[in-house]
């Protein structure tokens, strides 16, 4: 039944009835109904197991190695293939989090997985820098990276993934090398 509703969220349809779930399940409402008391909280199960199995997918591999220019195109890289392949599920965790604490606490803690990996692997960058600088200098990096950012990138390029990758590039680069430079000023 999970598996139902985030197939049916990975088409684009985030509030499913349960009519469609049990279908797509290929069992009855009255199933349903047997584990799950309220339309709600199959929802909120379904987005919490889906955040849970796809965990792996925010882990950014060999962190902090390569060249600048290397490191750059790997994290934005991993972030397009993320969005394009978490942005249904993002989309309706987004939804439920707005009234589920539950689920706006895991997300928050996918973001923060997520900002970890991003200082690790540009910890390089940000050594210089102290507690306020760094503070600034991360936020500005990372406003491109949110969900809502690719969104606006994905319906202003129609979905040229080229297009969004050479943008986030020059993005990092930018925010990423005058933080480099204005160390050394």
């Amino acid at each position: 039944m999970l598996d139902a509703v985030i197939e049916i969220f990975g088409e684009g349809d985030i509030d499913p009835s349960v009519d469609a779930v049990a279908e797509r399940a290929g069992v009855s409402n009255r199933s349903i109904y047997r584990y799950f008391d309220h339309r709600d909280h199959l929802m909120r199960a379904a987005v919490t197991h889906a955040m849970r199995r796809l965990i792996p997918e925010i882990q950014l591999d060999r962190i902090g190695v390569g060249t600048f220019d290397e490191r750059i195109a790997r994290f934005v890289d991993h972030r397009l293939r993320m969005y394009q392949q978490l942005a249904p599920i993002t989309r309706a965790a987004k939804r439920a989090a707005q009234s589920e604490p539950i689920i706006a606490e895991e997300f928050e803690a996918g973001r923060l997985v997520l900002r970890r990996s991003f200082l690790d692997h540009f910890a390089e960058e940000f050594a210089p820098f102290g507690p306020a600088e760094r503070t600034r200098a991360v936020l500005t990096a990372e406003l491109a990276f949110q969900f809502e950012a690719f969104e606006f990138l994905w319906s202003s390029t129609n979905g040229q993934v080229a297009e969004m990758r050479i943008i986030l590039i020059d993005h990092l680069t930018m925010c990423l090398g005058r933080s480099r430079s204005a160390t050394s000023i």
